[in-house]
């Protein structure tokens, strides 16, 4: 089992160099270019979009549904109904229904499955749009619904539908994969329908909310208008139209570069313009992970699933896990980087000699002391039980310990003592065949000749932790258990086994 021998630091602050992730991580960089929805169109160059599914029941979208939104590297959007569009729809009716069940009520009864006015998104050629020149695809937050009938049932009750001005303005929202602390760019391609500039005013732009930790930038490329201090004010930030500026075949590139505060970053955009089926074009989403934080995350990445529950709590400090605790001697309980001793079962004891019953003294290092006296060792105890509780990764790593009796020269024939060793491994990846228990005990062969993976007297230990097969695995608890008694011809006087000389030490190359 030996292999490269990799130090690892014994604490978590030191950390942050040297350590390669190996969770699995979100995708660096997502976009939409709305290209491949072409076979959903219901008109030569356009068709209406059937969104991400979304449960307006709630006020939120589930963690397990999150992934939804970037499938295979697409980024897909789930689509509502502007406040704008639901008052135009329902006219003197909105007031009351909004004052009674809310807008999420009036959005809820919009997108029940008998609803005929479910919002979504439009997609189309850019040519459809007034950019001959561009042989893309663009989607438009001013959508259409030529079929959503003159009524829609709220309650029980039918409300009338006013489409007199074909209202369907839309706000469409995704949600990005995204590291905490990690800094991205979102890139936008957008400008307002061209052949239609009486459907816009001036101060009409696109507002995009972006669910972040920070800002750094806004760049608006070709747009000369300083972006104020304000824009970043909630994450909402809007992004102006000038028809005077170059723009990149057609549309305006708006970057924004944030830090992530989500596993998921929520990114909403809508036009402020009114709805009348003429909007805002949106031609390319994109967005790109700039750089990875530093510091827990390191650690984090590595022993935890990216975005488990223990990971997040691992990011966050609240997580014991995040201290690592190898050094046996330590047992401040004000260290966070301490470790546990338990006596799950005293055992029998041979009288006096207490300080051969205190569990620190397995990790003494001195057999025999200057005077020629007995070492420091620890007694389990006949038919005893102590467990270890540590936090410790071990690849690259050796456990090394020893079974303590007084005589060198004394094996399981002469003077015979045994006991189990075995400790829980935890790895990063579930399906690891070394994750979970496992003797450290070697094949020995007891009085009988049978093999029985027992620690037998005077038996050194070296348990090798291979540093390929044990990436990402940390041990977290080490079991001493006294089996002595099992023997038929166990000495008088004997304590069980005793242990001494406990320590990880890196492994051999």
């Amino acid at each position: 089992m030996n292999g490269k021998t990799i130090i690892l630091a014994s604490l978590a602050t030191s950390i942050g160099i040297g350590f390669a992730a190996h969770a699995q991580l979100p995708n660096p960089s997502y976009s939409q270019d709305f290209s491949g929805y072409d076979n959903q169109f219901d008109r030569p160059s356009w068709g209406l979009i059937d969104p991400i599914p979304f449960d307006f029941q709630t006020r939120g979208v589930k963690a397990v549904d999150k992934p939804n939104y970037t499938q295979s590297g697409d980024i897909e959007f789930d689509v509502r109904w502007t406040r704008k569009t639901l008052k135009t729809l329902l006219g003197d009716n909105f007031a009351p229904l909004k004052n009674t069940i809310g807008i999420r009520g009036i959005r809820q009864a919009f997108n029940a499955p008998d609803s005929p006015c479910k919002a979504k998104l439009e997609v189309g050629k850019d040519s459809i749009y007034d950019w001959a020149f561009t042989s893309g695809y663009a989607a438009e937050l001013d959508s259409d619904r030529y079929d959503c009938g003159d009524s829609i049932v709220i309650n029980g009750q039918p409300y009338p539908l006013d489409r007199s001005n074909n209202p369907s303005s839309i706000r469409v929202r995704t949600f990005i994969p995204t590291i905490p602390g990690a800094t991205y760019s979102f890139d936008i391609h957008y400008n307002k329908r061209l052949g239609a500039p009486h459907h816009f005013d001036d101060n009409d732009a696109l507002i995009v909310k972006v669910q972040a930790k920070s800002f750094e930038s806004v760049v608006l490329d070709g747009i000369p208008t300083p972006i104020e201090d304000d824009t970043f004010e909630g994450g909402r930030i809007t992004l102006p139209f000038d028809v005077n500026t170059t723009t990149y075949n057609g549309y305006y590139k708006a970057t924004i570069t944030f830090v992530a505060q989500h596993y998921f970053t929520r990114i909403i955009m809508r036009g402020t313009d009114d709805p009348d089926s003429y909007g805002v074009i949106i031609d390319k989403v994109a967005s790109s992970k700039i750089s990875v934080p530093q510091g827990p995350f390191q650690m984090c990445s590595m022993f935890y699933q990216y975005g488990s529950k223990n990971f997040k709590k691992c990011m966050h400090g609240k997580n014991d896990d995040l201290n690592f605790a190898c050094d046996f001697n330590n047992v401040d309980p004000n260290s966070p980087n301490s470790v546990r001793y338990i006596i799950n079962k005293p055992g029998i004891h041979t009288p006096g000699n207490p300080q051969r019953y205190q569990p620190i003294n397995m990790a003494s290092q001195t057999r025999i002391d200057g005077n020629g006296s007995l070492g420091t060792f620890y007694s389990v105890g006949l038919e005893g039980k102590t467990t270890v509780k540590l936090n410790c990764p071990v690849g690259g790593k050796s456990i090394v310990f020893n079974e303590f009796t007084n005589g060198v020269n004394q094996d399981i024939n002469s003077y015979p003592e045994r006991g189990k060793v075995k400790a829980k491994i935890k790895c990063l990846d579930p399906n690891n065949d070394n994750d979970g228990w496992i003797l450290l005990t070697r094949d020995s062969t007891d009085v009988n000749g049978t093999e029985d993976n027992f620690l037998l007297t005077n038996e050194y230990i070296s348990y090798d932790f291979n540093a390929e097969d044990y990436k990402g695995c940390r041990m977290t608890k080490l079991v001493f258990i006294d089996k002595t008694t099992d023997l038929p011809n166990a000495p008088n006087g004997t304590d069980g086994i005793e242990i001494q000389g406990l320590k990880f030490v890196p492994t051999p190359p």
